[in-house]
Parts: C-alpha cells; structure tokens; sequence
C-alpha cells in the first residue's frame, strides 16, 4: 500500500508564477503470480508420463520516490487561491524479482531454477497537480489538491501512473 507523499517545499512563489523543488514517496509495489500445470502423455510405448510444472514470480519495486521540480500558476481570489502545477520528478527504485520454476515427470525431479535479480530503477517523469489554498488568517493556510504522476523506465519494463490526494499547512503572510 503506498504511504502519503510527502509535500513540495516551497522555494519561490510570487503572486501567481512560482517554482517549487519537493520530494515524493509513494511507497512499496509488489506484484505475485504464481501456478502449476499437470499434464498426461502417452509415449510410444504406451506407458503413460504425468509431467508436472509449478512457477512463481515475485517482483517488488521497493519504495518509489524522487525528487519534483515543478512550476506553480496561483490565481489569487480572495481568501480561497486555486492552482495548478506541472513539471518532473526524478526518480529511483530497488526492484528485486524472485522466480522459481520446477519440472516433474512421473513424481522424479526432472528440472528445477531459480532466478534472483536485484537492480536500481531510475528515470526523469511528468508530474502534474491541481488544487486550492483557504487561508482562515492572514498568516495561516490549508491546501489540497491532486498529483497525477509517472514512472516508467527506458525500456518500459516498468509504467505505472499514480494519483493521490495530498492536503498541507501554510504559514506565511498572505500574497
């Protein structure tokens, strides 16, 4: 289940045009498969052969996080200030992916083998968001929105879209 990312820190906002750098966590991804298959031949010579075949896969992303250099556009209106924002993140992985294959014929271990594979992922993905500031003082602000983004590597063995909701603090004196 992925954790709450964690916000963008704000480095400059001017009244409606800005630029934010933050960091995101969106937590552990993990995938399982598994199965076996039980097949009856018959050789030539007429005594049958039950082949059984078993798998599993397992494959974990690790937590998935980076860090987000967006744009920000604010259109102040009064107390309430809708906004949007777009840009990157840069992110990186450890995917680790376990398998394990076995072959039987007539009960006897025919084949078996295992493979182990651990690698960093890394790659430069769009991030986009949207949401609103209420400002309930002039020093104090709640805000939420949401963040559609993406990870999906060179060779595509990984793409996976996201979205979440996120909600913060402001404590600033209001543009």
């Amino acid at each position: 289940m992925p954790s709450l990312p964690f916000d963008q820190i704000d480095l400059l906002i001017i009244d409606r045009i800005g630029f934010k750098v933050g960091y995101l966590d969106y937590g552990d991804i993990a995938l399982h498969a598994a199965g076996d298959s039980t097949t009856t031949a018959g050789p030539p010579d007429g005594r049958p052969a039950i082949i059984n075949t078993t798998f599993s896969y397992d494959a974990e992303l690790g937590r998935a996080r980076g860090v987000t250099f967006v744009g920000v556009a604010r259109a102040p209106i009064g107390r309430v200030v809708p906004f949007v924002e777009a840009g990157l993140w840069r992110w990186w992985v450890r995917e680790v992916e376990r398998s394990e294959f076995a072959l039987t014929i007539n009960g006897r271990p025919f084949d078996t083998a295992a493979v182990n594979d651990d690698r960093t992922l890394a790659s430069w993905d769009p991030v986009l968001s949207g949401g609103a500031e209420v400002w309930l003082t002039k020093m104090f602000a709640v805000s939420g929105g949401v963040r559609l983004v993406r990870l999906r590597t060179a060779n595509r063995d990984v793409d996976e879209r996201f979205a979440g909701l996120f909600f913060g603090v402001r404590l600033s004196q209001r543009q």
